[in-house]
């Protein structure tokens, strides 16, 4: 099971290629099927973010979730 830590260096070591791809819209670290884990939230196309990113990444869980846009106010 992941912890905090863990679950940050793996956000910070792909969170730039992440966010390279169009549909991504934010990732954050959370709860993740029960565990710690990383977020990601997507725009459109959820089932082309999880044929990218696999569901775990060394012990950490990943969720997509599709969440739509974000809008500055």
């Amino acid at each position: 099971m992941a912890n905090y830590e863990e679950a940050a260096l793996i956000k910070r070591q792909y969170e730039q290629k992440w966010l390279a791809m169009e549909e991504i819209a934010a990732i954050g670290i959370g709860r993740a099927g029960g565990e710690t884990g990383i977020i990601i939230s997507v725009t459109e196309h959820p089932e082309k973010v999880r044929r990218e990113i696999p569901g775990r990444i060394e012990g950490v869980p990943i969720q997509i979730k599709k969440t739509g846009a974000f809008n500055a106010q």
